[in-house]
C-alpha cells in the first residue's frame, strides 16, 4: 500500500526515460525499472515517490534502516517536480546532451546516418550510436551489428564514428563557479559488452583522473553553460595501433543527474551516519544473470549482519522481482 508521512516538501518522478524526453517521447517502463533508486539517494528525506511501483512493506522497512529516515510513496499521478534532469531551456539542453555535440567539440571524423542505404555502404570497423542514446543502449559496431543499426535507426538518426578499442572508462563531475569550471570528483565506469553496469568511487581513483592533462577544459569552456550548473564528462582509456595508451577526455556529456553523481549522494548519507568510507561501487545486472541467486538471498531483509559488518560489506538496494538488481558496495577507511 502507499506509504506517506506528514512533513512532506515535495513529490518527485525519477525521469530514468530523460534523453527520450529530450525527443518529445517517453519510456514509462524504463522509469519503473529503477525508480526506487531514488530512496537511498541523499534527497529522499521529506520526499515522495510518486511511482508506478508497488512496495512491499519489508522493503521499505529494510531501506529505511539503511537510511535512517521514513520513505514516502505513491501512485497517485499528481504535479511532480523532474529529479533525474530537468526539461527547462530545452533547446540548450538538447544541444548538450546531443552526441554530435561532442563530435564536433573533438573535431571528430563522423557521417549522420538517415538512411538504410548508407550504412550497407559500411565496409571498415565503425562505431554507431543514436544521438540521444545512455549508459550504452542504443550503440552497435559497423558491420558486424549491421542488423542492430538498422534497428536503431527506425527510431532515430544515428551518428558513424571511428572505432576505438577501448580499455576502460572513466568520467569527470564539474560544476561552473564564478565564471570558472571546478572539477568535483572523477571515477570509473564498469562496461559489459557496451553497456554501463556500474560505477566505482575512491581516493585512488580520482587521484588518477584528477592528475591527467587538462587541455581539454578549453573544449569545454566552449559551451554554453549556466553559472551554478553541475555536469558529467565521459572518456576512455584505448589502444593505438601501435599499441600504446592513449586518452580520450570527452567521449560524453550529461547535463542531468548519472548514477555516479548518484553513488557520490550515497556516500554522503552514508557519512551522516557515522562512517568514513573511501571506496563504494555500484553494480547493476539482470535478474536472470549469475548473480541472481546470490541477490534473491541478500535481499529477504533477514540478514544484516552478512550485509555490512562495520567495514565492508554490500548493500542490495532493488526489491526482489525487478528486472535489474543493484547492489552497492563500501569499504571503510581503517
Amino acid at each position: 500500500m502507499e506509504k506517506v508521512s506528514s512533513n512532506i516538501e515535495e513529490n518527485i518522478k525519477v525521469n530514468f526515460d530523460y534523453e527520450y524526453q529530450l525527443q518529445g517521447k517517453s519510456k514509462p517502463e524504463i522509469r519503473k525499472n529503477l525508480d526506487y533508486l531514488f530512496f537511498i539517494s541523499k534527497d529522499s528525506q521529506n520526499k515522495v515517490l510518486i511511482t508506478d511501483n508497488i512496495f512491499c512493506d519489508d522493503y521499505i522497512n529494510y531501506l529505511e534502516e539503511i537510511c535512517g529516515h521514513k520513505l514516502n510513496w505513491k501512485n497517485n499521478s499528481v504535479k511532480s517536480t523532474y529529479w533525474w534532469g530537468n526539461l527547462e531551456d530545452l533547446e540548450r539542453k538538447k544541444f548538450l546532451n546531443d552526441k554530435e555535440t561532442v563530435l564536433k567539440l573533438n573535431n571528430e571524423n563522423y557521417q549522420t546516418i538517415t538512411e538504410f542505404s548508407q550504412l550497407e555502404k559500411l565496409s571498415e570497423m565503425s562505431f554507431c550510436k543514436s544521438a540521444f542514446s545512455f549508459s550504452g543502449n542504443g550503440s552497435c559496431k559497423l558491420p558486424k551489428e549491421l542488423k542492430k543499426a538498422k534497428y536503431l535507426l527506425r527510431k532515430s538518426k544515428l551518428l558513424q564514428m571511428p572505432y576505438y578499442n577501448i580499455q576502460s572508462e572513466f568520467g569527470r563531475i564539474f560544476t561552473k563557479r564564478n565564471g570558472k569550471l571546478i572539477l568535483l570528483n572523477s571515477y570509473q565506469n564498469t562496461i559489459n559488452k557496451g553497456i554501463y553496469r556500474g560505477s566505482q568511487v575512491s581516493n585512488e581513483i580520482s587521484q588518477k583522473y584528477q592528475n591527467l592533462d587538462q587541455s581539454y577544459l578549453e573544449k569545454l569552456k566552449t559551451l554554453p553553460i549556466k553559472e551554478g550548473e553541475t555536469f558529467q564528462i565521459d572518456g576512455f582509456e584505448y589502444l593505438d595501433k601501435s599499441n600504446k595508451i592513449k586518452v580520450k577526455d570527452i567521449s560524453e556529456i550529461n547535463f542531468r543527474k548519472t548514477m555516479t553523481v548518484f553513488l557520490l549522494g550515497i556516500m554522503k548519507k552514508l557519512n551522516v551516519k557515522k562512517c568514513d568510507f573511501n571506496n563504494i561501487q555500484l553494480e547493476i545486472f539482470k535478474n536472470d544473470d549469475k548473480y541472481s541467486t546470490f541477490s534473491q538471498k541478500l535481499l529477504s531483509y533477514k540478514h544484516k549482519n552478512i550485509l555490512f559488518d562495520g567495514i565492508e560489506g554490500v548493500i542490495p538496494v532493488s526489491p526482489i522481482d525487478s528486472i535489474f538488481q543493484v547492489l552497492i558496495k563500501i569499504k571503510k577507511n581503517t
